[in-house]
């Protein structure tokens, strides 16, 4: 008799768990979120210094799309659309003449 009282009692706490944690995922996925990312290292510079007649050497980098977070929700901009593919950042280097 005991015992089925205390397998009833853990299973209810188990039931109570698992309806906690799932109540908590959905909350968190309806959580508003702004659209986060980072970017890879900068690449190295196209030139070692700035030749005349030639175009200024750049550098670049990419959106490193493992940390990549998209935006959800209504109170934050949704990230641009070509985020995933094709954002690249340059930059000017080395341009002494």
């Amino acid at each position: 008799m005991i015992n089925m009282i205390f397998f009833l009692a853990l299973l209810a706490l188990s039931c109570w768990l698992v309806a906690l944690k799932m109540k908590a995922y959905f909350e968190l996925r309806q959580a508003d979120m702004p659209c986060l990312y980072q970017f890879k290292p900068w690449s190295e510079c196209s030139a070692t210094c700035w030749a005349e007649n030639e175009s200024m050497p750049l550098m670049k980098r990419e959106i490193d799309e493992t940390k990549l977070v998209l935006a959800r929700g209504k109170s934050f901009a949704k990230c641009p659309p070509n985020i995933k593919k094709g954002l690249v950042q340059r930059a000017p280097c080395n341009l002494q003449k």
